[in-house]
Parts: structure tokens; sequence; C-alpha cells
């Protein structure tokens, strides 16, 4: 009986996430860089029985984004992408695509859908090197 709690014990002891690292462009069809529009968010979900946000980030101005985090455990588990956005009508969107890879990129208005949560959707612009101005 010690044998199989201690068996069992360390089965357990070796599980551990693993780390996630994820790029790839969002992409708005006749918008090739997003310079003096809203900026858009990024996140990384981990799918299968339910959804666990792993990262977010904030997509670079030519729509470039990286995230690194570390993945929730689950037993089946996809990588998934929710893009929030305010191309239409600067109201907050939400497009979501399932089972995402490395290097993809993603079509921000592609099945996207009105979001409930504005605080979702930055309010802040990209301005022209994606840096904050410096005003002297």
């Amino acid at each position: 009986m010690r044998l199989f709690l201690s068996v069992f014990a360390a089965c357990f002891a070796a599980v551990h996430a693993d780390i996630w690292k994820l790029s790839g462009r969002v992409f708005v069809p006749y918008i090739p860089e997003f310079t003096g529009r809203y900026k858009v968010r990024v996140e990384l979900i981990s799918g299968g029985l339910w959804d666990s946000i792993c990262g977010d980030a904030i997509a670079q101005v030519d729509g470039a984004f990286h995230i690194v985090c570390q993945a929730p455990f689950h037993v089946f588990f996809w990588r998934n992408l929710a893009i929030y956005h305010r191309f239409r009508e600067n109201k907050c969107y939400r497009a979501y695509h399932k089972n995402i890879y490395d290097g993809d990129v993603v079509n921000a208005l592609e099945d996207d859908q009105p979001e409930l949560d504005d605080s979702k959707c930055p309010r802040d612009f990209y301005n022209h090197s994606n840096q904050p101005l410096n005003y002297r």
C-alpha cells in the first residue's frame, strides 16, 4: 500500500504546466497598419473542457504580437486567440480563433461579435512610432 501511494504521489508531482510562446500577426483587410487607430488587444486562451486565459498582449502597429505565458493544466486543451478591437464604428468587438499556431496571421474582422465588456478593448491609439509621444 505504501508503495502504491508513493508511485501515485510521484505521478502527480511530475505534472507541470508548459510554457507557451505564441507569435503571430493580426490583420484587417485594406488596412496595412494601425497608425492613428485604437490599439488591438490579443488574449491567448487555453481551451478545452473550460477556457482559461493564459496571457495577453497589445499588438504592434503592424499587427505583430508575441505572448509568453504558463499554460494552465487541462486534460484536453487547445490554443485559442481572442482579438479585441474597435475597427467597427469605434465599438468593442471580439474575434475568436480556435487552434491557433505560432506564426499564424489572423483576420480581426472574421466572425467578430460585439463584446459586452467594453474594458476589454483598449482606448488608447497607435501613433507613428508605436512609442509614447515625447512633447518638449
